[in-house]
């Protein structure tokens, strides 16, 4: 297969690094020794070319035809094709090149920062590579021409934690440019949880979800958590400044979810290009929030959790011991991205009656409740049943599933 690399004006390349790698459909359905085979290498010429070897002696296989092809040079921009159908045909390879971006890091005292983290927003969700510098500034050139964001964070070893705010940059095609990012102390984020929960708190945890810049698009996120104490009180450290979502859960108790006129102000509120993205929907626990930092301390709204208890049977109505079953529950973070909800495992075996219970369950309107056989014999069925339920606060939800041959 023959790959021609060249830049923007038709100028041929040297020494592009052009690879083959399985598709991602591929990458799903193949066992790991399969997908860690490698696929072909080759650098480009002089000429810009590069001949992959594709016949039915090489690496690649009659049944392997499409591929992704990966190329890749210090001073361009990384090119990933997906799909790619391997073939006699020249395949025209376009890179754009690298605009190097430098950032400096500055502490509250005007001190230049070393060993701080970079993160920037990238349209097809790749990572960038930042690369310290001898000076300790940050560098990448990863970046393509036009507006980009960034954020900084920082926790130098004898001081606390150190953020930035969002930061829009404009990245030219000339040459090298600077960015002078100012860093503050981080927010800690103190509260404690609604008065009708009874102390002291079993079993508590905290999590907030930190958005920085825009509230709802697409674009930087921290996960923290920490433990509630027993008198209901928690201290959530180094939270950046933005919006937050937050969800805790003790034993029996859970943060409320939002109400409809929330949701409705979040959608109206939302800069994202489509709200629909994030709409939790009935299937979704949906979650609180807060603005960073907090003018007092956080009281967060809650509400007793259900119960689920599992009678799973066979065809004729008996008990199946050793049975496991399990519940999807799950939240949606803004703007759209699903989450199990953590701290308990939302699972269990049943007993030798066929009974399993889970408990500190949010309510939701529709939740997943599965059964299925732990051990299955070879000559078996790989037996299980799914159903969907409805989850109340402070209610035991009974759920029958019956598991047999098909």
């Amino acid at each position: 297969m023959l790959v021609h690399v060249h830049d923007e004006v038709g100028a041929p390349i040297t020494n592009a690094r052009v690879e083959l790698e399985p598709n991602r459909h591929e990458r799903a359905a193949e066992s790991a020794a399969t997908a860690s085979t490698r696929l072909p290498i080759a650098l480009t010429d002089e000429l810009g070319n590069s001949r992959l070897p594709c016949g039915k002696n090489d690496q690649v296989s009659e049944a392997r035809r499409v591929v992704d092809l990966a190329v890749t040079h210090s001073d361009y921009l990384p090119v990933k094709l997906h799909e790619v159908t391997l073939g006699p045909s020249r395949l025209e390879v376009t890179m754009e090149p690298a605009r190097r971006v430098i950032v400096t890091a500055v502490a509250p005292d005007g001190r230049m920062l070393t060993d701080f983290v970079v993160h920037a927003d990238r349209e097809d969700r790749t990572t960038i590579t930042w690369v310290a510098r001898p000076d300790g500034r940050q560098e990448t050139t990863r970046l393509s021409a036009g507006i980009h964001t960034i954020w900084v964070e920082c926790e130098p070893a004898e001081s606390v934690h150190l953020s930035s705010s969002a930061v829009s940059i404009e990245v030219t095609d000339t040459g090298s440019q600077e960015v002078i990012v100012q860093l503050l102390p981080s927010s800690n984020v103190r509260g404690k949880l609604a008065d009708v929960v009874p102390r002291p708190v079993r079993n508590g945890q905290v999590r907030l979800i930190a958005h920085v810049g825009r509230k709802m698009d697409y674009g930087f996120v921290k996960t923290l958590d920490a433990p509630i104490l027993e008198d209901g009180t928690f201290e959530v450290q180094g939270v950046p400044p933005g919006f937050c979502e937050v969800f805790a859960l003790c034993s029996e108790w859970v943060t409320t979810t939002n109400s409809v006129a929330e949701r409705t102000e979040l959608r109206r509120a939302s800069s994202a290009s489509d709200p629909s993205h994030w709409d939790a929907g009935p299937d979704y626990f949906t979650l609180r929030h807060i603005d960073v930092p907090a003018a007092s301390r956080v009281v967060l709204p809650m509400e007793r959790t259900g119960v689920v208890r599992f009678q799973v049977r066979d065809k004729n109505g008996h008990g199946i011991g050793d049975a496991s079953v399990g519940l999807s529950v799950s939240f949606r973070t803004l703007p759209g991205y699903g989450s199990s909800a953590p701290w308990r495992k939302w699972s269990a075996v049943t007993d030798s009656e066929g009974v399993a219970i889970i408990e500190d369950v949010p309510a939701a309107e529709r939740m997943s409740a599965d059964a299925r056989m732990m051990f299955v014999y070879e000559d078996q069925d790989d037996e299980s049943e799914r159903t969907v339920i409805t989850v109340k606060s402070g209610v035991t939800t009974d759920v029958t599933l019956v598991l047999g041959p098909k």
